[in-house]
C-alpha cells in the first residue's frame, strides 16, 4: 500500500512543479466482490494457462452455488448464484486482482491514454478494489477511459458508481471542469482519499490535512471510553487496540516528518487518557518502561515514528526491488545535495 501512495505522491508533487493539465480519478466499483460474473473468471483461469487441478478447484467452487437470506419472518427460498467471490474465500482477492488486470491491460496498452512524466506507464493505480486512474490531458482522454470500463463492466460485470466516483483535476479552468462534470456526472473534489490517505490538489497540504485528521479520531477515540472507569492496564490495552494503529498506519503510509512537539501532543492526549484525567501519581518513565521490567508498556509515539521512517532504507537501498519512487527520491536528493550517503 506504502508503495502505490508514495507513487501517487510523486505524481502529484510532478504535476506541482510541471505545471500540466492532469488529473486523478478514483473509481468507485458498485459492489466490486459482489459483481463479479463467474463464466468471466473461468474464462480468465483457463487463458492465463492454469492447471487442470487448480480449474478443477475453481469449478467446483464457482458453481451450483445456491444461497437461502434470512429474514424476519425467516428464510427466503433458496436461490442459485451465477455471480460473486465467495465471501471469506482466500482465493478471492487473488481472483478479483486477476479478473482487475484486464482492465488494467487494456488502459496500459492504450496509446490515446497518456500517463503523467516519468509515470507515464503508471496509468491505473489498483490495490484490490480502490482504483486510481492518473493521466495527463482529462478532457481528451476521458473519452477513452470511459470506453474501457464500459466495455470491461459488460463482460466481467463489475460496474462503476460514476456519481459517486472522484476526480481531481489540475490546472484546468472551472469551465472545463463543468464540462467534465455534466458530462460525466463525476464528482469534483480538491482532496482524494486513496488507501486511507487523504491526498489533496495542493500536495504542500498533505501532513496538515491527515495529522488534522489523526487527531480527530484519536480525540473522538479517547472521548468514546474516557467516561468508562477502567484500570491503568486496561486504558494502555485500548490505547494499543484502537488510538496506536491509526497513528502507525499514518506513520507507515506517508513520509512526513513530525516535530517532537507534535508528537509530544499525541503522546500527552494519551498520558492524560490513561492517568483518568488527573495528575500523573507515578514517574513518567514508569508508565514506558516495558512490562517484563516492571513498568506499564505505554507506547512511545516518538519510537513508532522514527521506526516507520527507517522501515524505509531497506527499499531504498534494495537492488532487487523495482521501485520507480525510490529511484527518482534519490535522484533528487542526490541533485539537493542531502546526505543521502548516510543509509
Amino acid at each position: 500500500m506504502t508503495d502505490v501512495v508514495r507513487r501517487v505522491l510523486n505524481i502529484g508533487y510532478y504535476i506541482k512543479n510541471q505545471k500540466v493539465k492532469a488529473g486523478l480519478l478514483a473509481l468507485d466499483v458498485f459492489k466490486a466482490f459482489d459483481c463479479v460474473e463467474w463464466p468471466t473468471l473461468k474464462i480468465l483461469i483457463e487463458k492465463l494457462g492454469s492447471g487442470k487441478k487448480i480449474r478443477k478447484v475453481i469449478n467446483k467452487l464457482y458453481s451450483e452455488n445456491k444461497a437461502r437470506i434470512v429474514i424476519n419472518d425467516g428464510d427466503t427460498e433458496t436461490i442459485t448464484l451465477s455471480q460473486r467471490t465467495r465471501q471469506g474465500c482466500p482465493l478471492s482477492l487473488i481472483l478479483f486482482a486477476l479478473l482487475m488486470e484486464v482492465l488494467a491491460n487494456a488502459i496500459r496498452k492504450d496509446s490515446l491514454i497518456e500517463g503523467i512524466g516519468v509515470y507515464k506507464k503508471t496509468k491505473i493505480n489498483l490495490f484490490a478494489d480502490d482504483t486510481l486512474l492518473t493521466f495527463q490531458n482529462p478532457i481528451a482522454t476521458i473519452e477513452r477511459v470511459y470506453s474501457h470500463l464500459n466495455e470491461f463492466g459488460k463482460y466481467s460485470g463489475l460496474q462503476i458508481n460514476w456519481e459517486k466516483s472522484e476526480m481531481m483535476l489540475y490546472n484546468h479552468s472551472k469551465e472545463e471542469m463543468d464540462v467534465l462534470k455534466e458530462k460525466y456526472k463525476l464528482k469534483m473534489v480538491g482532496s482524494i482519499k486513496y488507501l486511507g490517505i487523504d491526498i489533496p490538489k495542493n500536495i504542500q497540504e498533505l501532513k496538515k490535512i491527515n495529522y488534522e485528521k489523526l487527531k480527530k479520531d484519536i480525540k473522538d477515540k479517547i472521548d468514546k471510553y474516557g467516561k468508562v472507569k477502567l484500570s491503568w492496564f486496561i486504558r494502555i490495552a485500548a490505547i494499543k487496540m484502537k488510538v496506536l494503529p491509526k497513528i502507525n498506519f499514518l506513520f507507515w503510509m506517508i513520509p512526513i516528518k513530525f516535530s517532537d512537539q507534535e508528537l509530544k501532543k499525541i503522546q500527552g492526549v494519551m498520558e492524560v487518557y490513561c492517568n483518568g484525567g488527573k495528575r500523573a501519581r507515578i514517574s513518567k518513565a514508569l508508565w514506558y518502561e516495558p512490562l517484563k521490567k516492571g513498568g506499564l508498556g505505554l507506547p512511545n509515539v516518538r519510537n513508532y515514528w522514527v521506526a516507520n521512517q527507517l522501515r524505509m532504507v531497506p527499499d531504498i537501498i534494495a537492488v532487487n526491488r523495482d521501485l520507480l519512487w525510490s529511484d527518482i527520491e534519490l535522484k533528487e536528493l542526490r541533485e539537493i545535495g542531502d546526505p543521502i550517503e548516510t543509509y
